[in-house]
């Protein structure tokens, strides 16, 4: 393993490959959440706010 690779991986720029988690004794965990609800506005013409609500994503 490079000092760049690590370095890639310890500011986000990849992720870490198999041999690097294997040598911290990790193991790679993928989990999906649901999101949580996003604010959104509808506006007229003029700016003025008609619909204020939550993005609800089901």
């Amino acid at each position: 393993m490079s000092r760049s690779y690590v370095s890639m991986v310890l500011t986000g720029r990849c992720a870490p490959g198999d041999e690097l988690l294997q040598a911290l004794g990790l193991q790679r965990d993928i989990r999906y959440v649901p999101r949580e609800p996003e604010p959104v506005e509808l506006y007229d013409a003029a700016g003025t706010v008609l619909v204020r609500a939550d993005r609800v994503y089901a």
